[in-house]
């Protein structure tokens, strides 16, 4: 009978139950017991300090502030915001005067611009080729008297010219000279007796694999042409880089002129039938087998017109170029310019270029934008990086504009930019294209949540069934507690407040479905937990509630029956309450002292001797450390009983 009874409180000892909801500490739990033993004293579990952990949580929640969006003036927000200018016309890009240093090597395929001035009247530069194939100098300048040439490694002249040959071009003169190179290192030098002036230096390339720079054939004169989308080539040749097209228009039209050309200089004209040029352009851009595309709109009636490209300049120069003729009919031109077409959209005719109004257009108070083809755009539209806001008028807006339900804000140039806004007392947040935040926003590493108004929202919001609770600054409480009178809460990750059973710094922690931290006895899943002041649950460690001790286990759940602790034994009633003094347990006899553990041994109580081992001995004679005593029916030790050996 000893041995099953001991059998069966061996068992119980090791028998534990898992926490299946409240996650488990990973803490070993003998180490935990183990201190817990070093603090005993004659045998009394001790509980430590609850409120210690409770200063800790005290000082966990308090949060450092988050930061409050900045007032800016003018009604932006963050940081302060610069006037944005109104939008013009793009400026001629400022030319830089580079510092020089001799026999400067330059990529081939991109312009450069060089200084003459009274210390370097000559400037020296060299170019790699790589490959062999057709290499053309373009050079443009103001200077009218210069020496160009350009020699290889060995110091063979390739290009000789002294004086700049060619005819004024806008304020300046160009040259230009193509000749079929093999790969290697060549130099350039322009020398001048003038003491100041820019000269812009262009070396293009083209592989090929003979020396046949260009075909000098060219087209018929006077070549129909189908308007919309038909393309054309044409050759310029070296003595007459004259080609001419006919179109008939049936309407009056807006037509666009597309030219792709090398040629540097080149005009591109529109006559009427009686040869009288109605239009006229030149190409700007153009670079040496670099080609752009120049696009240019004609407001020409209905009637014959010829279209062609003349040389402007005389001179040994070659060139390739590629038109494609469109047109587009309108209905009406007002006296002020505005063109309806027959679609219903706008131009707007520019009497001072006769062209139609490419970019931004101020008339009276009001700005308009047009596209590259002319056309007036309305809606929101991108425009050199930055969003504006046209209305069905094609007129620019500034401030508050609410599309599709929402809101945008847009500066007093037009331009959306992105920040921080407060109107009145209330603030918003704009995006880069000027829509205003709606709902849940991350801003900076913080979140935030604005209103179906966009207006930044405070305090608790449910959002989606979860609450999350923001402080004055706007911002989200994270990963904090959370103290509102005497009830306590935490937000976790993204900032939604907790419920139910969470782990927070290695403890257990039980939320309500209000988010009420919970303190005392809870019963979770068929199981007691106990959670202290601070709200942590107890796990591996003893608890005195009220003066009743208990032992919860690694998961906080409270122990029941027979648990060996820290080596010693000890006995929890169906309640959890730890035992002391004498129980019975599945018929036998235990005892267990004050302090809770287990008693083995001699026991004098109540004026009488019993032994345990572990239960108590009743109605025999046994050998104990080679004695034989004789234990009566009730485990007391019958010291005048005669034994027979």
């Amino acid at each position: 009978m000893r041995k099953r009874v001991l059998a069966l409180v061996l068992t119980a000892l090791i028998t534990t139950t898992q926490f299946s909801v409240v996650q488990a500490s990973t803490a070993d739990s003998s180490a935990s017991q183990s201190n817990l033993q070093e603090v005993l004293k004659e045998n009394q579990p001790i509980i430590e300090n609850t409120n210690q952990s409770q200063t800790q949580l005290d000082n966990s929640q308090q949060s450092t502030g988050a930061e409050t969006p900045a007032e800016g003036t003018g009604g932006e927000v963050g940081q302060p915001q610069p006037e944005e200018p109104q939008p013009t016309e793009p400026e001629a890009p400022v030319e830089e005067s580079p510092v020089e240093t001799p026999i400067e090597e330059i990529p081939i395929k991109t312009t450069v611009t060089k200084t003459i001035t009274p210390e370097a009247q000559t400037v020296n530069l060299k170019v790699n080729i790589e490959t062999k194939g057709i290499v053309q100098f373009y050079v443009v300048s103001q200077i009218k008297e210069a020496t160009i040439e350009v020699k290889d490694a060995n110091g063979n002249v390739i290009v000789n010219h002294s004086g700049i040959v060619g005819q004024k071009y806008d304020s300046g003169y160009i040259l230009s000279e193509l000749k079929f190179l093999q790969p290697g290192t060549y130099y350039f030098s322009f020398s001048t007796q003038e003491t100041s002036g820019n000269f812009d230096l262009y070396v293009g390339h083209r592989d090929a694999e003979n020396d046949e720079v260009e075909p000098n054939d060219s087209f018929e004169t006077a070549q129909n042409v189908e308007l919309n989308s038909k393309e054309f080539n044409g050759f310029l040749t070296e003595t007459d880089i004259t080609d001419t097209y006919k179109f008939q228009l049936s309407k009056k039209s807006i037509v666009d002129i597309n030219v792709e050309s090398s040629i540097y200089g080149a005009n591109v004209e529109i006559l009427d039938s009686n040869k009288k040029v109605v239009f006229s352009n030149q190409i700007k851009e153009g670079r040496s087998y670099a080609p752009v595309t120049a696009v240019n709109s004609a407001l020409l009636n209905e009637g014959t017109y010829y279209f062609r490209v003349t040389n402007a300049y005389p001179g040994k120069e070659y060139g390739t170029y590629k038109f494609k003729l469109g047109n587009r009919y309108f209905t009406n031109i007002s006296s002020d310019g505005w063109i309806t077409l027959e679609d219903g959209r706008k131009s707007y005719y520019d009497a001072a270029t006769k062209n139609l109004k490419v970019g931004w257009l101020l008339s009276g108070s009001k700005y308009y934008y047009f596209d590259s083809q002319g056309i007036m755009k309305t809606g929101l539209q991108q425009i050199n990086g930055a969003y504006y806001y046209l209305d069905g008028n094609g007129i620019m807006k500034t401030e508050w504009v609410r599309l599709n339900n929402t809101w945008y804000f847009f500066g007093p140039s037009g331009a959306a930019k992105e920040g921080w806004l407060r109107s009145g007392t209330s603030w918003y947040y704009i995006g880069s294209n000027g829509e205003s935040y709606k709902g849940l926003k991350t801003i900076g590493g913080k979140i935030y949540y604005f209103n179906k108004d966009s207006i930044m929202q405070t305090g608790w919001i449910n959002e989606g069934g979860t609450w999350y609770y923001f402080e004055s600054s706007g911002a989200a409480k994270v990963n904090q507690w959370l103290l509102q009178g005497k009830t306590w809460y935490y937000l976790g990750e993204q900032g939604k407040m907790y419920t139910g059973p969470k782990t927070i710094g290695g403890k257990n922690y039980w939320f309500n479905n209000s988010g009420d931290m919970q303190t005392g006895w809870k019963l979770i899943e068929g199981h007691w937990y106990y959670f202290g002041d601070n709200g942590a649950a107890r796990m591996s460690e003893w608890a005195l509630v009220g003066k009743t001790w208990y032992f919860f286990n690694e998961n906080g759940i409270m122990a029941t029956g027979a648990w060996e602790i820290d080596g010693k034994v000890y006995y929890f009633n169906e309640g959890g309450a730890m035992q002391t003094g004498w129980k019975s347990i599945e018929g036998d006899w235990y005892y267990f002292n004050q302090g809770g553990d287990l008693r083995t041994g001699w026991l004098y109580y109540g004026g009488h001797w019993y032994y345990l081992a572990p239960n108590m001995v009743t109605s025999g004679i046994y050998t104990i450390d080679g004695t034989n005593y004789k234990f009566r029916g009730d485990g007391t030790w019958d010291e005048h009983a005669i034994i027979k050996r």
